[in-house]
C-alpha cells in the first residue's frame, strides 16, 4: 500500500543519512527548539513553494512539523 511505500522511502532516506553521518533531526544543527515557532513563520511567507503543495498547511501545521523533526 501507499502508506508502507512511504514509510519505507523515509526509512531507507533516514538511513542513508546515518550511513553519511548527516543530520536526521534539527536539534542535531544546534538550532534550539524555539526557533520552530519562527522557521514556521518564514515559511509561511513562501509563497511560491506553498502553492505547490497538494495539502493546504497553517502555520500551526509547519510549526508541528518542525517541532517533529526537531
Amino acid at each position: 500500500d501507499l502508506n508502507d511505500k512511504a514509510s519505507a522511502f523515509i526509512n531507507e532516506f533516514i538511513n542513508l543519512s546515518k550511513r553519511c553521518s548527516l543530520p536526521t533531526k534539527i536539534s542535531e544543527l544546534d538550532i534550539p527548539k524555539k526557533a520552530c515557532v519562527k522557521m514556521s513563520l518564514e515559511v509561511m511567507k513562501q509563497k511560491r513553494l506553498l502553492i505547490n503543495n497538494p495539502i493546504h498547511l497553517t502555520k500551526e501545521d509547519v510549526q508541528k512539523i518542525y517541532e517533529e523533526a526537531w
